[in-house]
C-alpha cells in the first residue's frame, strides 16, 4: 500500500466552492475533516476514525444529561463520531463506501487495504480535539490518501507497547512524516494484539 498524499492539522478555512450554509452548520472537527479531504483530493472510499464527535457539543450534551436539562437534537447529531464523515461525504458528493471506526491508525489502515481490493483510492482521515474539561494529550487531525503499491507496510509486531492516548495520534504522526519526506515507524496496541506500521521515505 502506498501513500499518495497526506495532511496533518490543517488550517481550517472553507475550501473554494463549498456551500456557505453547509460550512456554517459544521463544528470544528467536521470543518477540519472537510479541509483535509479537500487537500487530499478525490477518493473512492472514506474511512474516518475518532473516539468522539464534536468535543464542544459532546461536553454540552453530557452536562445537559447530568443536570437534567433538555437535549437539543442538533447538539446530539453533532456529538456522534460519524458527524465529520457525513460532512465530508456531503461536501464532496461522495457516493462510495464511508466507514467510521474508533480504532488505532494501524487498524484503520488495515481496513483501507481491504477496501483497495475494490477501490483505487481510499482516504483515511481522523481527528480528536481537546476540550477544557477533558484534554486529550497529543490530540490532532491527520489524513492519508492511499492506493495499491509498495511503501506503507503493516505488520503484527507481537510486542507489548502502549498505544497513543487516542486513535488518531498515529495518523497524525504518519501524515507529518510523509509531508516531511521522512521515514516513520509506529507501534500501536489494541488489547492483546499490536501492530507496527512502517512508512518509507519518499
Amino acid at each position: 500500500m502506498r501513500v499518495l498524499a497526506a495532511t496533518a492539522n490543517p488550517v481550517v478555512a472553507p475550501p473554494a466552492g463549498l456551500d456557505e450554509n453547509l460550512w456554517r452548520r459544521l463544528g470544528h472537527s467536521a470543518r477540519a475533516a472537510v479541509c483535509m479531504a479537500h487537500a487530499l483530493g478525490p477518493a473512492d472510499a472514506l474511512i474516518w476514525t475518532s473516539r468522539v464527535g464534536e468535543r464542544e457539543e459532546s461536553e454540552d450534551l453530557r452536562h445537559a444529561v447530568l443536570s437534567g436539562r433538555r437535549i437539543r437534537p442538533i447538539g446530539f447529531r453533532a456529538s456522534l463520531p460519524t458527524a465529520p464523515a457525513a460532512a465530508v461525504a456531503i461536501a464532496q458528493g461522495h457516493t462510495g463506501p464511508v466507514e467510521c471506526f474508533d480504532v488505532c491508525a494501524a487498524l484503520a489502515l488495515m481496513r483501507a487495504r481491504l477496501l483497495l481490493v475494490r477501490h483505487d483510492r481510499v482516504m483515511v482521515i481522523g481527528g480528536d480535539m481537546s476540550h477544557k474539561s477533558l484534554p486529550l494529550p497529543g490530540a490532532g487531525f491527520g489524513g492519508l490518501l492511499v492506493a495499491q503499491g509498495e511503501g506503507l507496510s503493516i505488520q503484527d509486531g507481537g510486542t507489548t507497547l502502549k498505544i497513543p492516548p487516542h486513535p488518531t495520534a498515529g495518523l497524525v504522526q504518519l501524515a507529518e512524516a510523509f509531508v516531511q519526506g521522512t521515514e516513520s515507524t509506529l507501534v500501536e496496541e489494541d488489547g492483546p494484539s499490536s501492530w507496527t506500521v512502517q512508512l518509507e521515505s519518499r
